[in-house]
């Protein structure tokens, strides 16, 4: 069974409200992704302090700080060289926030359990559509991706990682 962090359980809450909201207003509010952000960095600072090493603090703070940049980078990196917005800046920022709270490596298997969803959801779309051209056109929110990929992210990462042969993980 897989033990939560508190920065985990963090990030569970906030995805799943950000995918009520998504799917409801077509928007994940700041007061959801920067508050996460935050608190997934003082939380992650917070346990590695309790655990009682000080340069694992420190450690956990560079971390925290990097999956945010990444998950930021990740989304908004792309969307800057192009002209026509395609992931609104909610999502770059909730991804920001699942970043702050999972660190790099578990952020970007969240990624690719969302990347999975989101090609899932297209093809069902597509499927649906027989036809129709403007289904390729028609914006689908993203909060319900972004919060299945960080659930099986969350509770599927190692088996994802053994299984691509990263045993160390």
């Amino acid at each position: 069974m897989h033990t939560l962090t508190a920065a985990e359980i963090l990030i569970l809450i906030c995805v799943t409200i950000g995918a009520i909201t998504d799917l409801r207003t077509r928007m994940i509010y700041n007061w959801i992704t920067f508050p996460a952000a935050l608190g997934g960095f003082i939380l992650n600072v917070c346990q590695a302090f309790a655990a009682g090493n000080m340069s694992a603090s420190g450690q956990a703070a560079l971390w925290s700080a990097a999956g945010c940049a990444l998950g930021l980078l990740l989304v908004a990196g792309p969307q800057a060289l192009r002209r026509k917005q395609l992931i609104a800046p909610g999502d770059a920022k909730l991804w920001a926030a699942i970043g702050a709270c999972l660190f790099p490596i578990k952020m970007l298997i969240a990624w690719f359990y969302f990347s999975l969803a989101y090609a899932a959801v297209g093809y069902v779309l597509r499927a649906l559509a027989k036809g129709d051209k403007s289904v390729g056109k028609t914006l689908i929110p993203l909060g319900p991706m972004i919060a299945v990929g960080t659930y099986l992210g969350i509770f599927l990462d190692k088996p994802l990682m053994h299984f691509m042969g990263f045993n160390w993980y």
